[in-house]
């Protein structure tokens, strides 16, 4: 997940309260949030990496669900009454996977013999599932 966002104030001290995926609508998995305070020009902010599950497990159906998606929240060091603002511009959540498949590999069924140190040409076929 990337999010571009800023507080334009220095020293707002506004940082993330709340990173996470929604499964079927609802928060799941890891809290990706971050501690640091955010800064005051817009800045792209990158949140898990292409192997990261978050700490759960997804199918496709859960992936392209019109219920899947992404929330934020921020919040801010209570240092009296003055106002702080969060400034988010994009929030982009890139989803990596791979195809399932299967591998058959066909060596002529032991005939004819071969003797040791003898070549053996063998067919490999790679399908999609």
């Amino acid at each position: 997940m990337v999010i571009n966002r800023y507080s334009p104030v220095p020293n707002s001290q506004i940082s993330d309260y709340e990173v996470r995926l929604l499964k079927e609508g609802v928060p799941d998995g890891d809290n990706k949030a971050s501690t640091l305070s955010w800064p005051t020009s817009m800045t792209a902010v990158t949140y898990g990496s292409p192997t990261d599950l978050w700490g759960t497990t997804w199918t496709p159906a859960e992936i392209n669900s019109d219920n899947f998606g992404a929330a934020l929240s921020a919040q801010r060091d209570n240092n009296g009454n003055n106002d702080r603002f969060a400034n988010v511009d994009t929030l982009q959540v890139t989803v990596y996977y791979a195809y399932a498949s299967s591998m058959e590999v066909d060596c002529g069924g032991g005939t004819p013999e071969t003797a040791y140190g003898d070549g053996v040409t063998c067919v490999a076929t790679v399908t999609r599932a």
